[in-house]
């Protein structure tokens, strides 16, 4: 299943659809630091991530599934 991330760009959140099949989670920037980190508990969450804390500019999303499957999209926040 493709990867969805949305709103994109994001002032305040995001959503990741289908979050019960996630594993892991992580927002990098564009450095390569990781500056947001989720791991199984994620799932049992609503998919929201909250972005209010990240300074603007472009981050790369990493999705983990559950059956190893990664998928990458670039979001931009907005302030």
């Amino acid at each position: 299943m493709q990867l969805s991330v949305y709103s994109n760009p994001s002032t305040d959140r995001l959503f990741i659809r289908d979050n019960g099949t996630v594993k892991e989670v992580v927002i990098n920037n564009l450095n390569g630091n990781a500056v947001y980190r989720a791991s199984s508990s994620f799932a049992a969450g609503n998919g929201l991530i909250d972005v209010t804390s990240l300074p603007q500019g472009m981050y790369i999303v990493k999705v983990t599934r559950q059956n190893g499957l990664i998928s990458t999209s670039k979001i931009v926040v907005n302030k």
